[in-house]
Protein backbone atom coordinates (compact mmCIF):
# COMPACT_ATOMS: atom_id res chain seq x y z
CA UNK A 1 0.00 0.00 0.00
CA UNK A 2 1.32 3.45 -0.83
CA UNK A 3 2.01 5.46 2.08
CA UNK A 4 1.16 8.69 0.24
CA UNK A 5 -2.41 7.45 -0.14
CA UNK A 6 -2.81 7.34 3.54
CA UNK A 7 -1.86 10.50 4.97
CA UNK A 8 -1.90 14.50 3.98
CA UNK A 9 1.33 15.77 3.59
CA UNK A 10 1.24 19.71 4.56
CA UNK A 11 4.78 21.74 4.26
CA UNK A 12 4.69 24.28 7.13
CA UNK A 13 7.10 27.82 6.84
CA UNK A 14 7.45 29.98 9.26
CA UNK A 15 8.51 33.69 9.10
CA UNK A 16 10.27 34.78 11.93
CA UNK A 17 12.98 37.36 12.57
CA UNK A 18 14.20 35.84 16.54
CA UNK A 19 16.70 33.67 17.06
CA UNK A 20 15.90 30.67 18.80
CA UNK A 21 14.50 27.00 18.20
CA UNK A 22 10.85 26.75 16.94
CA UNK A 23 8.62 24.31 18.99
CA UNK A 24 5.42 23.20 16.66
CA UNK A 25 2.83 21.10 18.50
CA UNK A 26 0.02 19.53 16.16
CA UNK A 27 -3.43 18.82 18.03
CA UNK A 28 -6.22 16.65 17.32
CA UNK A 29 -8.84 17.44 19.53
CA UNK A 30 -10.16 19.98 21.72
CA UNK A 31 -8.83 17.77 24.65
CA UNK A 32 -5.36 19.09 25.61
CA UNK A 33 -5.33 21.93 23.23
CA UNK A 34 -2.38 23.78 23.57
CA UNK A 35 -1.28 21.83 26.35
CA UNK A 36 2.77 21.96 26.34
CA UNK A 37 3.18 18.26 27.40
CA UNK A 38 0.56 16.64 24.92
CA UNK A 39 -0.28 16.92 21.50
CA UNK A 40 -0.59 14.50 18.46
CA UNK A 41 2.38 15.37 17.06
CA UNK A 42 5.23 17.33 18.64
CA UNK A 43 8.55 18.78 17.34
CA UNK A 44 11.17 21.25 17.61
CA UNK A 45 12.86 23.03 14.67
CA UNK A 46 16.74 24.47 15.04
CA UNK A 47 17.62 27.40 15.26
CA UNK A 48 17.67 28.92 11.87
CA UNK A 49 15.33 26.06 10.31
CA UNK A 50 11.96 27.30 9.05
CA UNK A 51 10.59 25.36 7.42
CA UNK A 52 8.99 21.59 8.12
CA UNK A 53 6.53 18.78 6.61
CA UNK A 54 3.92 17.05 8.75
CA UNK A 55 2.33 13.70 8.09
CA UNK A 56 -1.56 13.41 9.14
CA UNK A 57 -3.39 10.08 8.81
CA UNK A 58 -6.63 10.42 6.64
CA UNK A 59 -8.73 9.49 9.39
CA UNK A 60 -7.95 12.27 11.06
CA UNK A 61 -10.81 15.22 10.16
CA UNK A 62 -9.08 18.70 11.64
CA UNK A 63 -6.07 19.65 13.09
CA UNK A 64 -4.57 22.60 14.61
CA UNK A 65 -1.07 24.00 15.00
CA UNK A 66 0.23 26.14 17.56
CA UNK A 67 4.10 27.16 17.69
CA UNK A 68 6.34 29.22 19.52
CA UNK A 69 9.83 30.72 19.35
CA UNK A 70 12.08 29.86 22.33
CA UNK A 71 14.49 32.94 22.23
CA UNK A 72 15.99 31.89 25.65
CA UNK A 73 15.98 28.44 24.88
CA UNK A 74 14.64 26.82 28.10
CA UNK A 75 12.04 24.96 26.68
CA UNK A 76 8.95 26.19 27.41
CA UNK A 77 6.61 29.03 26.48
CA UNK A 78 7.39 32.31 28.63
CA UNK A 79 4.51 33.92 30.53
CA UNK A 80 4.35 36.65 32.40
CA UNK A 81 2.76 37.00 36.14
CA UNK A 82 -0.78 37.78 34.20
CA UNK A 83 -0.31 35.40 31.44
CA UNK A 84 0.83 37.57 28.77
CA UNK A 85 2.81 35.09 26.48
CA UNK A 86 6.84 36.87 26.56
CA UNK A 87 7.66 35.21 23.66
CA UNK A 88 6.78 34.97 19.81
CA UNK A 89 3.75 32.51 18.25
CA UNK A 90 1.24 31.18 15.97
CA UNK A 91 -1.90 29.36 15.18
CA UNK A 92 -3.37 27.96 12.54
CA UNK A 93 -6.40 30.00 11.23
CA UNK A 94 -4.27 32.97 12.39
CA UNK A 95 -6.09 33.02 15.88
CA UNK A 96 -5.22 36.03 17.17
CA UNK A 97 -7.37 36.49 20.30
CA UNK A 98 -5.55 38.63 23.00
CA UNK A 99 -7.28 38.79 25.95
CA UNK A 100 -7.98 34.71 26.28
CA UNK A 101 -7.01 31.79 25.02
CA UNK A 102 -8.03 30.06 21.61
CA UNK A 103 -10.04 27.60 21.38
CA UNK A 104 -9.68 24.22 19.60
CA UNK A 105 -12.80 25.06 17.06
CA UNK A 106 -11.34 28.82 16.43
CA UNK A 107 -7.77 27.01 15.52
CA UNK A 108 -8.74 24.05 13.69
CA UNK A 109 -8.50 23.43 10.31
CA UNK A 110 -8.98 20.80 7.69
CA UNK A 111 -5.78 18.83 6.69
CA UNK A 112 -7.30 17.36 3.58
CA UNK A 113 -7.74 21.16 2.28
CA UNK A 114 -3.64 21.96 2.71
CA UNK A 115 -0.60 21.17 1.37
CA UNK A 116 1.30 24.38 2.33
CA UNK A 117 1.05 26.81 5.83
CA UNK A 118 2.41 29.96 6.49
CA UNK A 119 2.99 31.15 9.57
CA UNK A 120 4.16 34.62 11.00
CA UNK A 121 5.67 34.29 14.77
CA UNK A 122 4.67 37.44 16.48
CA UNK A 123 4.47 38.85 19.98
CA UNK A 124 1.56 39.62 22.09
CA UNK A 125 1.84 42.91 21.43
CA UNK A 126 1.64 43.01 17.73
CA UNK A 127 -1.35 41.10 17.42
Amino acid sequence: MNIAHEEYVIDLYYHSEEEGKIHVAVYDGEKDFLSQEVAYIGFIMEEGERDAKIRIPHHIKSIAIAAFQDCNNNGVFDLNLIGIPKESYAITNNCRAKWKEPTYEEAKIDPSKFEKLEFKLEYWKNR
